[in-house]
Formats: structure tokens, C-alpha cells, sequence
């Protein structure tokens, strides 16, 4: 199982692996609010996830309403083509990630 890596601890920056399933949901939450505790600008970047399910849709929506509320700062790197934006799209939630969508 390939795991959710941290390019520099100190950067923010969460790549989020190939397969972001819900296999993996649970490390991928655990690493995102380890550097949410630290307190730094997180930036998740989901560009080279492939293969994925709903688990991952709802990790970034409730991950973006409680740094929202909490004045911490989250940016989503989100293609919008490829395996999440289907997937998020055929369960209906284009409307949560409308200002996520990069060309």
C-alpha cells in the first residue's frame, strides 16, 4: 500500500499517492491533521491520485469546512479532469469543489 507522503515536513505539502481509496483515507487523515496541528498552511495536492472512492471526496470537504472555520489555511491542488474529479462529479459534489478545478 503506497502511503501519503510529506514532500518537506516543514513545507505543508501533503501528495496524496495513486491509489487514495478508502484503504488509505485513514493515513491520508491522520498525516493532513498532524500538519494542521503544527499550524501551517497545508496545501493537499491530489494530482496524481488514479484510483479513488467517496472516502477521499468527503476527507477534503470536511477537511475544508473545519480549517475554514478555524482560520487555518488548506489549498487543494485538484485537477479537474482524471479519477477524483469523476468520481466527485458522478456522486454529485461538483458544488463543494467548484474553486478547486485547475486546467
Amino acid at each position: 500500500m503506497e502511503e501519503a507522503r510529506l514532500e518537506r515536513e516543514t513545507d505543508g505539502v501533503l501528495r496524496l499517492p495513486a491509489r487514495s481509496t478508502i484503504r488509505e483515507v485513514a493515513a491520508l487523515r491522520e498525516a493532513l491533521l498532524g500538519l494542521l496541528n503544527q499550524g501551517v498552511p497545508v496545501v493537499l495536492d491530489c494530482s496524481e491520485v488514479v484510483q479513488t472512492d467517496l472516502s477521499l471526496a468527503q476527507l477534503i470537504i470536511a477537511a475544508r469546512r473545519v480549517t475554514g472555520g478555524d482560520g487555518m489555511a488548506l489549498r487543494v491542488i485538484l485537477p479537474a479532469t482524471g479519477a477524483l474529479a469523476e468520481q466527485i462529479r458522478f456522486c454529485g459534489l461538483a458544488h463543494e469543489f467548484e474553486e478547486l478545478w485547475h486546467p
